[in-house]
């Protein structure tokens, strides 16, 4: 593919030195000479490839004069432009003397941006130079007509929106620019508005000495052509929320203010993001855009059309379909997608794996190329087409023009033109297409029992399963009511994919009756079914969560919304956006959902073995605090709570990043002194609801308070004096040990940190030896006897498990507390730090290492398979054997010698 884009000699040298003679003829008096070489060649390649650059030049004298000028001068942006025309229009009376000016700016711009495109310079630049051209006109209209015409104020009561490749600032030479016209006025000044809408157009598009400003397009109004030339913002918000067609919110993916009133332009925007980015991914929607998608490959099987680059298969069009489509599906939950420029937004659809990044690449250089290629057909004549040419000389003129060489250059620019474009379609094809589901043989048995052609108890024979399910489905497709209605037939697309699927794997019965409560759960949202019935990869994908993964099920029986989820799997985690003013039962919606499905797409990525499991209580912890941090921030965003009120730390598997399934959040809350404890009690408590109280949007976090100053029976806040004067003079060896973990989380950050430091200094005021490591043996000795059953294990606490790696861990930073950077962070890390001191050999450090890591693997697998209920899990070797399909083969013996290797370890760093 082509990239270079440099015209390296004139496309068309005998047209070049024809069209420089009568330059010279018409300009005698022209100092020839003044003009640079590498000035002259850009002069060329002009004269050789555009007859209306070539006519410009032959009228007007100033515009060749840039060509004296070394380098080349380069075109100017918006505000430099703005400010010439206005200083320049300042003193003209009449409309026609302004159009006249601006379409004298508007050659000479041109001229300088085509010669330095066929220069070579990049895409980006040539469009956004274009954009800027046209943006400082629009602007300067209308100062100059409210400094002439109309009321001063009304520039601060009127905004227009760029559409299309004006708001993304991508226009192309010969481009209309779609604009919108609104007011933030009284109703009865409405019609002054529209006079003043319809003079702008005027002076912009009218034809005056052969030439416009910019074609200008007001097909995207409210309404379309038969829609009201101007809006009130306030109608404008209705209208898009409530009358928009789906290809009217589509296309406001790419609007942005470029004149009047900008900051409200901006404000109207934000009020329409719901709608232009929804926060759920919304498949009824999709049906539609699906239905633009029809249109499109319709129009591009025309005849004819494959000669037409816009609009032609692999076209322009086609790219920035597929690419605002998925803007449009994923933007509401990615903020960094709301970006309105073609080529950032492919580049962010790869960072969240969205769009896989080879086809992100390939995308990005095939639009350049088009649209390269779109200019060099305008900017012939500067006329709006986006066909090829026919003839060879113009074939081979605008393949010169693009850089190739030779005699067969314009057969090598069309192959590639074609492959290029092949491809392109094929991936825009796949844009909301279905995988064809496998054919089953069942499939018209099952197409006969919904048919209603044969009972629930002869399809029960077939497939061999109860027939009572059989009944529960029929029941549900058959439900009386509007929802139940549109819901039926996606769920018989769904339910036949389930059949099928159950029969040929041979699922259990009770996975498919948890299936069908998940659907009933479910209720009303309509867009997951659709979503279902286009992808029925995760039809499967729900199927293998219920039959494999309690955790899972447990969740989604919880929270059946996370489930969406599966449609964004490989995506980062990025917390929801809470605009100001947003309500707080809304605000902490958004925490929830957020917080639900992240846990679920972490734990459907470790149940596939997808990401390495380092991941799963990183990525958990990282949720966590992040949730911490989003939750005080609303709970403390009362007038009545100073900012540097309460400091949060976490603890546990909280303060060291080593979050589990059903961990609890170990935090403890201080107070700067006494005067702060009751208002700092207070926000604790709004805190600590607003975290954990069940919404409709699913269950918060578990919070756990006993690691605070005398457990229970103490304050829920601590003063940082009294917290330091406890651990001195009243804390026990095994509070000390829980303070080796203790994290900074929200609220004061400063604050936590030097708490930290002082409370480094008082551990260091102790001494500890042999009686301190004989009572953490104990301590640990006692946890066995009480918190295990012979014949059962417990992944943390039996023999040998991970609390025998922990409290060698904790004990080796407590006897070295002086040493820097061992405090906190997850146990592996610590370790690591542990060796890199030489406090612990380098050897029994990474068999302490990966014998932790295979524990916590082996407890996070049993929580993600079987989900036990209570405190303590534990697990008889029959089920530990589930684990084998991660953990390999032979896994009791294995976990055995692990084991013994702990508790050997132990015994010896505890002597």
């Amino acid at each position: 593919m082509q990239v270079n884009f440099k015209c390296l000699e004139p496309p068309d040298s005998e047209w070049a030195s024809f069209n420089l003679e009568r330059l010279k003829e018409a300009h005698s008096d022209f100092p020839w000479g003044r003009i640079p070489h590498e000035n002259l060649s850009l002069l060329k390649n002009l004269l050789g490839f555009s007859p209306y650059a070539t006519n410009i030049l032959l009228r007007r004298k100033d515009v060749l004069e840039l060509f004296c000028s070394y380098p080349l001068p380069k075109p100017k942006g918006s505000r430099n432009l703005f400010r010439e025309i206005a200083q320049k229009t300042d003193s003209l009376k009449d409309w026609k003397d302004l159009a006249v000016f601006l379409r004298r700016i508007k050659q000479r711009e041109m001229i300088k941006i085509l010669a330095h495109d066929l220069a070579g310079r990049e895409f980006r630049k040539t469009v956004f130079a274009i954009t800027a051209l046209a943006e400082a006109s629009l602007k300067a209209i209308l100062f100059w007509l409210t400094s002439t015409s109309y009321p001063e104020d009304f520039r601060e009561k009127f905004f227009i929106l760029g559409m299309g490749k004006f708001g993304a600032r991508e226009l192309n030479y010969s481009s209309d620019i779609d604009i919108i016209y609104f007011f933030h006025a009284p109703l009865n000044e409405k019609e002054r508005f529209i006079a003043l809408a319809r003079e702008i157009t005027r002076i912009m598009d009218t034809l005056i000495e052969g030439d416009r400003v910019f074609r200008v397009d007001l097909g995207l109004r409210p309404g379309g052509k038969d829609g009201e030339l101007v809006y009130s913002a306030r109608a404008g918000v209705n209208y898009y929320f409530y009358q928009a067609h789906p290809f009217e919110r589509l296309a406001m993916v790419k609007a942005r203010p470029v004149a009047g009133n900008i900051k409200l332009g901006k404000s109207f925007l934000k009020v329409l993001r719901p709608v232009i980015y929804p926060q759920f991914l919304d498949f009824a929607y999709l049906e539609h855009i699906k239905d633009l998608k029809a249109r499109i490959e319709k129009e591009a099987r025309k005849k004819g059309a494959e000669r037409n680059i816009k609009i032609g298969p692999g076209g322009i069009r086609s790219v920035e379909f597929f690419c605002q489509t998925l803007q449009m599906i994923f933007g509401g939950k990615h903020p960094y997608l709301r970006t309105r420029h073609t080529l950032w937004a492919l580049n962010h659809l790869a960072k969240y794996k969205i769009l896989p990044s080879d086809e992100a690449l390939f995308l990005k250089k095939a639009y350049v190329f088009l649209r390269q290629v779109e200019h060099r057909i305008q900017t012939v004549h500067f006329r709006q087409t986006y066909t090829l040419p026919e003839e060879e000389t113009s074939l081979k003129r605008l393949a010169k023009s693009l850089g190739y060489q030779g005699e067969e250059a314009h057969r090598i620019f069309l192959d590639e033109l074609n492959v290029l474009r092949q491809q392109t379609e094929r991936i825009f094809l796949s844009l909301l297409e279905p995988e064809k589901s496998k054919a089953s043989n069942l499939s018209g048995k099952i197409d006969l029992f919904f048919d209603g052609e044969i009972s629930s108890k002869e399809l029960a024979g077939e497939l061999n399963l109860p027939s009572h399910l059989l009944k529960d489905i029929k029941n549900i497709l058959v439900a009386k009511g509007p929802l139940a209605a549109r819901r039926a037939p996606l769920l018989k697309d769904i339910f036949k994919v389930v059949l099928e699927k159950a029969v040929i794997w041979g699922v259990k019965t009770e996975t498919l009756a948890k299936l069908l409560s998940f659907f009933e759960r479910l209720g009303g949202r309509l867009s997951f079914y659709h979503a279902l019935r286009h992808d029925p990869e995760k039809i499967e994908d729900l199927l293998e969560i219920f039959e494999k993964s309690a955790f899972l099920s447990h969740l989604l029986m919880e929270v059946p919304g996370a489930a969406e989820a599966l449609f964004e799997l490989e995506i980062s985690f990025i917390l929801p956006v809470i605009p100001s003013g947003m309500e707080l039962e809304q605000a902490l919606g958004l925490l929830r959902m957020a917080k639900n499905e992240e846990i679920f797409r972490v734990a459907y990525l470790d149940l596939k073995q997808k990401i390495p499991f380092p991941q799963v209580p990183e990525r958990l912890s990282i949720l966590a605090e992040s949730i911490i941090k989003e939750t005080y921030n609303l709970a403390s965003s009362s007038k009545q709570y100073p900012p540097h009120l309460l400091t949060i730390l976490g603890l546990g598997k909280l303060g060291g990043k080593e979050l589990g399934y059903r961990s609890d959040l170990d935090m403890v809350f201080i107070a700067p002194s006494e005067e702060e404890m009751v208002p700092a009690t207070k926000l604790v408590q709004r805190f600590m609801h607003y975290l954990t109280t069940p919404l409709p949007e699913g269950p918060g976090y578990e919070v756990d308070t006993r690691l605070r100053p005398e457990g229970r029976k103490g304050p829920l806040v601590a003063t940082v004096e009294g917290f330091l004067k406890y651990h001195q003079e009243d804390s026990g060896l095994w509070e000390k040990l829980a303070l080796l973990r203790l994290k900074p989380l929200a609220g004061d950050l400063e604050a936590g940190e030097l708490l930290l430091k002082r409370l480094r200094e008082v551990l260091s005021s102790f001494e500890f030896g042999a009686s301190q490591a004989e009572e953490i043996r104990q301590m640990r000795f006692k946890m066995e006897k009480e918190r295990t059953t012979p014949g059962r294990f417990n992944p943390k606490v039996s023999r040998g498990g991970l609390a025998d790696i922990e409290f060698v861990t904790f004990w080796l930073i407590l006897k070295n507390i002086r040493e820097k950077d061992l405090w906190g962070g997850p146990i592996p890390l610590v370790l690591n730090k542990l060796a890199q001191k030489g406090i612990v050999p380098s050897k029994v450090a990474k068999k302490l290492e990966a014998n932790y890591l295979f524990l916590r693997r082996l407890e996070q697998l049993l929580i993600l398979l079987l989900d036990k209920s209570g405190e303590e899990k534990e697990y008889s070797f029959s089920e530990i054997k589930l684990c084998e399909s991660y953990l390999g083969s032979g896994l009791e013996e294995k976990l055995k010698q692990i084991c013994e290797e702990n508790r050997k370890l132990f015994e010896e760093w505890l002597a």
